[in-house]
């Protein structure tokens, strides 16, 4: 056995422990996205393997095991490019692999064939160096921060990417459908925020011995728990919120646009909106409105965009918001909750009814509800 920090082992051996769990759910989940959940599934054993490694060094158990000591190392050059492969396919499933998808892999190489060298030494010599690189150096090589900085950055753009990814599908989504099920993806972005927070705070840390003195062992104890932390977060989220990691999003086809601009045919729009209510579909696409008025779903898209100048989402939950202000003073439904009203309106979803209600009337719900006004904009009396 040799040199030990039993803290820190508790922490990293507990997280391993975790992550292999979390591993598991993705080993045997059949919800959501195949692709996406292998990817994600490759990023928690990449990390658990990571902060395994970690536990094995200050457990002390390298000595046992000098083959393994480091060998995880370069997967910390997989984990960006598999959390932006597991994004691509969340949002995209029916994308097929392409052949410049294998430029991900380029920072694994290089760190990969950076440590073959070490990974040829003798065990004796591995051991002696995990003994002085933990335990007996006193100050962290600065002159090494730069390039490890440079490839956290790298992660970062990554994460920056995934984050512009969601941003684009939203708003494609809210061109052909009204399901408020999208506001699903506002809540996967939390997972992208996390993991942007994780590669912010791990460059604070590696900047950390720029400004303080630290020996390295503690440094490397500081690292680790971070990688700890978010195979934590992982696998709460696993287990209490799966729908924020594991979902599929409903293929939407795209009809074909002409170049012709003959929107005369929407004159009835509004009348068919007031009268047959199609609003009241939670999941009304824009194929299903524009049978109902006997027009092309493309002209009906351009329509609404370029004279309404908002998109298919926010049209239909207009009218959403304002049949619920409508029913929400009538006598019949006075026993009915908000959120019950809202249902019956055509949302699905209380957090994104609370969300659009508020922007359309600057005001909750509850708010409009006691202050006891109607707009009867677009709606029907009771």
């Amino acid at each position: 056995m040799g040199n030990t920090d039993l803290t820190a082992a508790v922490i990293f051996g507990a997280a391993s422990l975790q992550g292999l769990l979390c591993a598991l759910f993705f080993v045997f989940t059949k919800k959501g996205t195949r692709y996406a959940n292998y990817f994600m599934l490759a990023m928690v054993i990449s990390i658990t393997l990571i902060v395994l490694q970690n536990f094995m060094i200050f457990y002390g158990a390298y000595v046992d095991f000098p083959k393994l000591i480091f060998l995880f190392y370069p997967l910390n050059g997989l984990v960006p490019p598999l959390f932006f492969m597991y994004v691509t396919y969340m949002l995209a499933p029916n994308r097929k692999m392409k052949f410049y998808d294998l430029l991900h892999l380029v920072i694994f190489l290089i760190m990969a064939y950076g440590h073959i060298r070490f990974f040829n030494l003798p065990d004796d010599i591995k051991i002696s160096i995990v003994n002085y690189l933990y335990y007996e150096r006193t100050k962290v090589n600065v002159a090494e921060l730069p390039l490890i900085i440079f490839y956290k950055l790298i992660a970062l753009g990554y994460g920056v990417a995934c984050f512009y990814l969601i941003l684009k599908k939203i708003k494609e989504l809210k061109q052909w459908t009204s399901n408020t099920h999208i506001q699903y993806l506002n809540k996967f972005k939390l997972i992208n925020y996390m993991f942007i927070a994780y590669i912010l705070l791990f460059i604070i840390i590696y900047c950390y011995p720029l400004w303080i003195e630290i020996t390295v062992g503690r440094y490397e104890v500081y690292i680790h728990i971070l990688n700890s932390v978010l195979i934590v977060a992982i696998s709460i989220i696993t287990m209490q919120q799966p729908d924020r990691l594991v979902f599929l999003l409903k293929k939407i086809t795209k009809p074909q646009s002409k170049n012709e601009e003959d929107f005369s045919m929407f004159e009835n729009l509004s009348e068919v909106m007031q009268t047959q209510k199609p609003y009241l579909n939670p999941d009304l696409k824009i194929h299903d409105l524009a049978k109902l008025i006997n027009a092309p779903s493309h002209l009906l898209s351009e329509y609404i965009n370029k004279k309404l100048n908002i998109n298919f989402f926010e049209f239909i939950n207009q009218y959403r918001v304002n049949e619920f202000k409508v029913r929400v003073h009538c006598q019949e439904y006075e026993k009915f909750t908000l959120f019950a009203i809202a249902l019956d309106v055509g949302f699905n979803s209380k957090a994104s009814f609370n969300r659009i209600f508020k922007q359309q009337t600057q005001m909750t719900p509850s708010q409009y509800k006691k202050k006891g006004s109607i707009t009867k904009v677009g709606t029907s009396v009771c």
